[in-house]
């Protein structure tokens, strides 16, 4: 007879693997040690090849893609060794394959003590080359885990993640400007890669692999090696490209081995090339912890500061930009400038730099050019409507002919660029030159748009013009991604914010700047991060054009008087007086008028919102006594018509003796800090 079955019996079933076990414990410890606000673990999808998941940080509330790849470790044992550390072993090959990836880290899991540590994949390699020499030649090797996982320690491993990507993005930054300014003999697409002829690809491949590379087209590069003639395929130069093509994969050992063939015949190279080598192979040791990360950053400054190469000229050319772009001193402005000019003139004029790098030169000069004009016309305005104030009568037509021209000339060099970009077919200068005339664009509708407001001048801006910029710049957008170029690419999704909050789109601005932002953050590019918050505070240029515009209270514009600070009056007062074409010695005099104008300011807002400083005119009749000496002053009370009975040029004794004389006692006194008009 059959025995009865329990219904709770499921039958036999495989046991339960402790490894596995150990490993789901691992993985929730480590999630659960880290900071929801600034990192998230992502587990490997496929299978696992030695990489266990990857952690991603989080930058003020936003997933960044910066990531470290970490390969989780556990164990039962209690052992430590006589230093404290826990030693684990592992396969020799799974550390070399966690160190082709991003900031690599091996996290230990301690299952009878709940403690967790860590260590650097990379400081581990580093140790082992100094013990070892020949742990590769090994099945296995020890790593040895002293790190333990804290709240203070996972805030250096956000920020060393950071400093890695930081300088990963940099080194790709200069790889992509050196391999892209040089020569192009191909339009760099899938369609003119689809080549067959040996001959042919030897061809593209030594004159354009590097670039080709850059350009994001790395596989098709390794595809067309494949074409080539053995001994070809061995020559200095196909190697160093596919080293460069190898890297941007990233299987560095492989692009280590093919730099060292290439360093064989180094005699073989140009400058140019040996230079990019001797880059690439600093990348490669870095990424697969050979050298650190401060050493790896001194040889990149080093490099750059050395000879006539287009990493040292291209070094020069950014840093002399951006000099230029964050002074605000307008005759240090035009000194930068014409230091500028004249060292892209002598790029172009040189026969050994090539056209690639020509136009990248040029790129830069039109972009500071157009700044400095759009920055000139906007001071024009500015200037227009200070005559007003005084009564007199600004020369529009002059003015709107002068920056016609200058614009059409700029305009014609700034085509001039982009047409020789797009005939060299480099994408990387294409959608350089698109950002850097869509910039200039921006600036010059929103000049357009505040003479509008300003001065009631007809302004219909074109959406098609506009929508043309977007068009290119969201085209360079996808140039820049697909090279791998963050900083370009953050670019020019930051103008296309720009053009939507010109024509009013601040919702669209502002979710393109909430992309932009923690990227921006996490990398460091300041200006980038200054335009994102810009628009997501809703302080963009066209919030604070509108309220610079909009009809002022009597309280603000007091307000603004008052808090005029000692800089910012001087700077004022100078403007005034190239305004009104007067002479520098009469600064001082000046000076001490927009003194005056601040300190009514705040007897208006304390004192009384009636009491005004008024002045004896006389001295504007005649160029030689404007301003050559300190006006005679008065005040007066504008609610009941009282004035001072004598003038003086000390503004301070005036309004204190009216103060005395009439203020005293009155009834009517209104501070404007204590109305709400």
């Amino acid at each position: 007879m059959n025995k009865r079955r329990d219904p709770q019996d499921l039958g036999p079933l495989p046991k339960a693997d402790r490894n596995a076990e150990l490993q789901r414990l691992s993985i929730a410890a480590f999630q659960s040690s880290l900071p929801t606000d600034k990192f998230v673990f992502r587990g490997e999808p496929v299978e696992d090849a030695g990489v266990d998941g990857s952690l991603e940080l989080i930058v003020d509330g936003s997933y960044t893609n910066l990531r470290a790849q970490v390969q989780l470790k556990s164990t039962d044992s209690e052992h430590t060794n006589s230093d404290g550390s826990v030693s684990v072993q592992v396969r020799a090959s799974n550390l070399n394959y966690l160190l082709h990836g991003q900031s690599p880290i091996y996290v230990l899991y301690i299952s009878p003590r709940g403690e967790l540590r860590f260590a650097w994949a990379r400081d581990e390699r580093k140790r082992l080359d100094e013990s070892n020499p020949d742990w590769a030649e090994q099945e296995y090797i020890t790593i040895r885990f002293h790190a333990f996982v804290t709240p203070s320690s996972l805030a250096q491993i956000y920020d060393r993640i950071r400093q890695e990507a930081r300088l990963q993005r940099e080194v790709i930054n200069r790889l992509d400007v050196a391999s892209s300014t040089g020569q192009v003999v191909v339009s760099i697409n899938p369609e003119t890669l689809n080549v067959t002829d040996p001959e042919e690809v030897k061809s593209i491949l030594i004159n354009s692999g590097t670039a080709i590379v850059s350009a994001g087209y790395s596989s098709q590069v390794k595809d067309l090696i494949r074409v080539l003639d053995p001994r070809d395929a061995q020559s200095p130069r196909i190697l160093l490209v596919q080293a460069h093509a190898e890297s941007y994969l990233g299987r560095y050992q492989f692009a280590i081995a093919l730099l060292a063939e290439a360093s064989l015949h180094l005699d073989e190279l140009s400058d140019e090339d040996q230079f990019f080598l001797q880059t690439l192979q600093d990348m490669c040791d870095f990424q697969t912890g050979r050298i650190s990360t401060s050493e790896f950053s001194q040889r990149l400054d080093q490099r750059a500061q050395n000879g006539n190469s287009r990493f040292a000229l291209s070094d020069r050319l950014e840093r002399l930009r951006y000099a230029l772009n964050s002074e605000r001193d307008l005759a240090r402005r035009a000194h930068l400038l014409e230091e500028l000019k004249h060292f892209v003139e002598g790029i172009v004029d040189s026969p050994d730099n090539s056209e690639a790098f020509k136009i990248h030169a040029r790129i830069c000069w039109i972009e500071s050019a157009g700044n400095q004009f759009v920055l000139d016309s906007l001071r024009e305005i500015g200037e227009s409507r200070l005559k007003l104030a005084v009564n007199r009568v600004p020369d529009f037509k002059g003015m709107f002919q002068a920056q016609a021209e200058r614009l059409a000339r700029w305009d014609e060099e700034s085509i001039s660029v982009l047409r020789g970009a797009a005939e060299l077919g480099n994408p990387f200068l294409v959608a350089g030159a698109m950002v850097a005339r869509g910039n200039i664009c921006y600036g010059v509708l929103t000049n357009q748009k505040t003479l509008s407001l300003l001065f009631g001048f007809p302004n219909a801006l074109s959406q098609h013009f506009i929508q043309d910029n977007i068009d290119n710049a969201l085209r360079a957008a996808g140039l820049f991604s697909q090279s791998g170029n963050l900083e370009g690419e953050l670019r020019a999704k930051i103008l296309i914010a720009d053009f939507h909050d010109l024509i009013d789109c601040q919702s669209k601005a502002q979710e393109i700047a909430g992309e932009v932002l923690p990227k921006a953050k996490f990398i460091g590019y300041s200006d980038l991060i200054w335009r994102a918050d810009k628009h997501l505070s809703g302080q963009s240029l066209q919030s604070e054009l509108a309220d610079a515009v909009r009809p002022r209270s009597e309280k603000e514009k007091a307000d603004d008087n008052a808090q005029m600070s000692d800089k910012e009056l001087s700077q004022y007062a100078a403007e005034m007086l190239r305004t009104l074409n007067l002479p520098e010695e009469r600064l001082p005099v000046m000076e001490r008028e927009y003194s005056s104008y601040r300190d009514i300011a705040r007897e208006r807002l304390n004192w009384c919102g009636q009491i005004e400083l008024i002045q004896d005119k006389r001295h504007e009749l005649l160029p030689a006594t404007h301003y050559r000496t300190d006006p005679t002053r008065f005040c007066l009370c504008r609610l009941h018509g009282y004035r001072s009975k004598f003038g003086h040029s000390d503004w301070e004794g005036i309004i204190s003796a009216f103060k005395k004389s009439y203020c005293e006692g009155c009834m009517d006194r209104a501070p404007l800090n204590e109305s709400s008009g």
